[in-house]
């Protein structure tokens, strides 16, 4: 942050990890700018933003000053999370099909994803975040105050073994959250959702780290990681001796080291004993194939053609294995009830 932004600005949050100012532009839109105390790699320095001044500061108490330009962001409209995450669900579940139907947001976190949800699908009648993080319910609550939208509510899951009372759901999304559920929750809340999913309905799911890709990305960035099994994972950790991971391996699960595949998910589907899950191709265009929806979502200015080659051995895997082997998951399952 530069010293001429702080001179236009008034801090409203400090911590450990920095100080967060806000610069009024006008019109109901300011910046957020923050310092950081130590450097934070990937993490966002300022953000313009319509949010309140009282949710911003939530938002830094809450996720600390390090992250509060990045969740503000998330919850912008035209962010990268926004674009990408109605990018890839509007390929296979169109506002048509939403028309008076109920949305369910497992998950929903500090709600950045209902503002986007709400704006992709003007024809839903009701859209539900659940969320077990007490701290994020509350940010997700003033965001959604904040848009004046009464079709949007948020619910405390309240135990993270069990489920509120669920509509049924017309699409059930899930948007990064099956790895950090632990084993034993996976096997208790996946067929919950599956069941709340409305006949001829659909389940989302994106952003889930493939469970057996070469490179543990999500919380250590270690290679290899994937392929050790857990004591061994966990001693690798602990003698990396990172300051920003956990120390035990269930905190570890919790972080998300540990992702899922597209088989797991389909599985625990079919155990619920409801309806058939099948899985949906994409409808754009120019995206007929699950690994055309991957690749056009990738930078393919630089090496081109080795993506393009990868493209196409992704297709043949998955037209072997049935599942596409990319490193993080995106999964649209459709309810399929036959008599």
């Amino acid at each position: 942050m530069r010293d001429s932004d702080v001179d236009r600005s008034a801090m409203i949050h400090e911590d450990a990890t920095g100080q967060v100012f806000i610069e009024e532009i006008g019109d109901e839109v300011s910046q957020v700018h923050v310092r950081l105390t130590l450097p934070v790699p990937g993490v966002l320095l300022s953000a313009r933003t319509n949010a309140p001044n009282d949710l911003i500061a939530r938002i830094a108490r809450v996720k600390t000053s390090a992250w509060t330009a990045d969740e503000v962001s998330r919850g912008t409209i035209g962010s990268d999370f926004g674009s990408e995450l109605i990018r890839n669900i509007s390929a296979f579940v169109s506002d048509a099909d939403m028309a008076g139907g109920t949305l369910v947001d497992f998950g929903c976190g500090s709600g950045a994803s209902l503002v986007h949800l709400a704006r992709a699908y003007p024809s839903a009648a009701r859209i539900v975040g659940i969320e077990f993080n007490d701290d994020f319910l509350g940010i997700a609550r003033e965001r959604i105050e904040h848009l004046r939208d009464p079709r949007l509510e948020v619910v405390a899951q309240g135990d993270s073994m069990s489920l509120p009372g669920l509509p049924s759901a017309r699409l059930v999304c899930l948007s990064a959250v099956v790895e950090h559920m632990l084993p034993a929750e996976r096997s208790i809340l996946l067929p919950q959702l599956w069941d709340a999913v409305a006949e001829h309905g659909w389940f989302f799911l994106m952003d889930t780290p493939h469970r057996w890709f070469p490179k543990e990305a999500h919380t250590t960035g270690f290679w290899g990681l994937n392929f050790q099994d857990d004591e061994s994972a966990h001693r690798r950790v602990v003698r990396a001796d990172r300051r920003d991971l956990p120390a035990t391996w269930p905190e570890l699960l919790r972080a998300g080291i540990r992702g899922s595949t597209e088989r797991e998910i389909l599985q625990l589907f079919r155990s619920s004993g409801s309806c058939a899950p099948a899985v949906e191709s994409p409808r754009y265009p120019r995206a007929r194939r699950r690994v055309d929806l991957w690749f056009e979502g990738l930078s393919t200015a630089r090496l081109r053609w080795l993506k393009v080659c990868l493209r196409e051995a992704l297709n043949a895997g998955e037209l072997i294995s049935g599942s596409l082997a990319t490193q993080n998951i995106s999964l649209c399952v459709r309810k399929v009830c036959r008599q």
